[in-house]
């Protein structure tokens, strides 16, 4: 969706080469969104450091509304990018709290299935079936074949993990793989909060220092202020997975957080042996049922308070009654909107930038009732 938002920046076009189409990205929302994402992509854009991408270079949706029952109005603002998400949740906190913008418990979601819609409130779906690591393949893990091992035992710290997952049969197993120990993995950090033990090269890159984004000039710092801001509290212990990389079979070490899935890769070159898998794009579509975009549109169905008010006869009381109206089956579907009829419809149908793209018949929106 694009977002007619007072933080906007210009959309940027990313061209497939290969199938010849343009698909549309957005930058980062709103001026919270792009100091978060600043810190620490932009060195990486800049090629002033070699790292993997922790949010993405662009957003892949514009700025979305999404049902939260304790937000102002019942909606917080959220964004998503390849690597994951980021969320306002409560606007009228301070803004230069580290913690204003946060990514969400994705993983954790993927894994179980269970939503999180307020702060003690959840809808329970099916876990996902996207791929974590590896090309789409039989024998690559999905978060639903990580959901059989929440409850297993942490690797002690100082203990090498070789323990190897697979999944090319109806149930995942887990067996002790003495040949692993070549890539000399230890456990290395042990979070009480959860149980679980952080792999060496995961625990490594989480407290790292490099070039990062301050004040507008890159400077050295810590990666990460807090070790667990961008990933969250381990869920799984770490474990190998032999699995095809642009086709060739490899050996990846996989780990789940709360937040998002690190990969260890020992074949990759540096600065790209640890990276985020693309959870953003893979809860975006569990969430949604289709993959993420930027929409040329005001969808009715996702569109901010701050998008609505761009329509005609549409100010912010109005643009709040048509949220908690949600969904809707088409833009003329608004008319069930208390103090909108024909007339104030056939405006926002004239002036054209009214959609509805997100249909969630049946999908996992997770709007208010009707």
């Amino acid at each position: 969706m694009m977002s007619v938002s007072r933080w906007s920046v210009v959309l940027v076009l990313i061209v497939a080469m290969v199938t010849g189409s343009v698909a549309i990205a957005a930058q980062p929302a709103n001026d919270a969104f792009f100091r978060t994402w600043e810190r620490t992509e932009r060195p990486v854009m800049d090629r002033a450091t070699t790292r993997t991408w922790m949010w993405g270079p662009t957003g892949t949706t514009g700025a979305i509304s999404e049902p939260y029952l304790e937000a102002p109005g019942g909606y917080r603002e959220v964004q998503y990018f390849d690597k994951t998400r980021m969320e306002i949740n409560n606007p009228l906190a301070d803004p230069d709290d580290p913690w204003f913008v946060t990514n969400g418990l994705l993983a954790t979601e993927l894994i179980t299935g269970r939503v999180q819609i307020g702060h003690l409130s959840h809808v329970q779906i099916d876990p996902s079936r996207s791929q974590i690591a590896g090309d789409r393949h039989p024998s690559s893990p999905t978060y639903f074949d990580l959901s059989h091992f929440l409850d297993a035992e942490a690797t002690p710290v100082g203990e090498e993990l070789v323990q190897q997952l697979t999944v090319d049969q109806e149930t995942p197993q887990l067996e002790t793989v003495p040949d692993l120990a070549e890539y000399a993995v230890e456990s290395a950090y042990y979070v009480t909060q959860t149980g679980q033990s952080v792999a060496a090269p995961f625990w490594e890159f989480m407290t790292s220092s490099g070039v990062v984004r301050e004040g507008g000039v890159n400077t050295q710092g810590r990666l990460f202020d807090d070790p667990f801001f961008a990933t969250g509290f381990p869920i799984t212990d770490a474990y190998w997975v032999h699995v095809p990389v642009g086709g060739e079979w490899t050996d990846v070490l996989l780990q789940c957080f709360e937040r998002r899935c690190l990969t260890y890769t020992p074949s990759n070159p540096e600065g790209w042996k640890v990276e985020a898998g693309n959870i953003g794009r893979h809860y975006h579509e569990f969430r949604y049922g289709r993959p993420p975009e930027v929409l040329d549109c005001i969808d009715l169905n996702l569109a901010t308070a701050f998008d609505l008010v761009q329509l005609p006869s549409v100010g912010p009381s109005r643009a709040q009654t048509i949220m908690e109206h949600r969904p809707f089956d088409s833009v003329e579907d608004l008319e069930r909107v208390p103090g909108i009829g024909p007339a104030t419809v056939d405006g926002i149908l004239e002036h054209g930038q009214a959609c509805i793209v997100y249909e969630f018949n049946g999908g996992n929106a997770f709007h208010q009732s009707r």
